[in-house]
């Protein structure tokens, strides 16, 4: 299929189900926050060799008001149910922009996913699957698999996750393309655990750590050092009901 076709599909699919969002029944939403509210400190490790990687201090959002939510990297608006969750507009903070280190090299972008998919929540966990375009720098298209488990401990709850990233040949000719290599798509696994400490009365401490083992077309850009990065966050929260 021709990159037109694609763009083509994306947008008609897109208008479609934007129309039958529009004529489905309303659901009853509170017009109040639900969720955890806080601060935290996050390290993202890019693959590439980038001449500044630091910790940064963020937001930590992770709750619904109405029919939007936020999902700590994640938010969106829920169009309308589907099966055990509902079918979703998003988009995701992903930080993937940065400066090479090779000062002859541009400096690439943080990308701008736009997309739909679902959160299905299930009593044998939850299961999650988003497709983006990234309406930034690359035009590319960015996809995403994801099932987590639900671990209560006395005080904390842990929420172990697997999943897969989808990268298609726009996307890393921009991020870790070079005019002598261009990848084309890749697949990535990763393993993350989520934690969550209740600390007293309403608040909480989360920890989220991120383990990614990157496709081979991936690993093998010259721009890329390393090879299974990690991530990491920690926050302090405080819980609306």
């Amino acid at each position: 299929m021709s990159k037109d076709s694609c763009n083509k599909l994306l947008c008609w699919t897109l208008g479609l189900m934007l129309s039958s969002a529009a004529a489905a029944q309303p659901e009853q939403y509170e017009a109040a926050f639900s969720g955890d509210f806080g601060i935290g400190l996050n390290q993202n490790h890019v693959a590439e060799a980038a001449r500044a990687q630091h910790a940064s201090v963020v937001l930590y959002l992770n709750g619904e008001y109405g029919p939007a939510f936020a999902r700590i990297d994640t938010f969106g608006v829920g169009l309308w149910p589907l099966a055990a969750g509902h079918l979703e507009l998003l988009t995701r903070v992903v930080g993937d922009g940065y400066q090479p280190a090779d000062r002859s090299l541009p400096k690439r972008r943080d990308s701008l996913p736009l997309g739909l998919g679902s959160l299905q929540i299930t009593q044998y966990g939850a299961f999650m699957a988003n497709l983006y375009r990234d309406a930034g720098a690359s035009h590319g298209t960015l996809a995403s698999l994801l099932y987590a488990a639900e671990l209560p401990l006395k005080e904390a709850t842990f929420y172990p996750q697997f999943g897969l990233e989808y990268r298609n040949a726009a996307y890393l000719r921009y991020y870790d393309g070079t005019s002598a290599y261009r990848p084309g798509a890749a697949n990535s696994p990763y393993i993350a655990l989520f934690t969550e400490i209740h600390l007293k009365q309403r608040w909480y401490f989360n920890v989220n750590l991120r383990k990614s083992w990157l496709g081979t077309s991936i690993r093998n850009s010259p721009l890329v050092i390393h090879r299974s990065p990690s991530t990491a966050l920690a926050a302090i929260s405080y819980r609306f009901n």
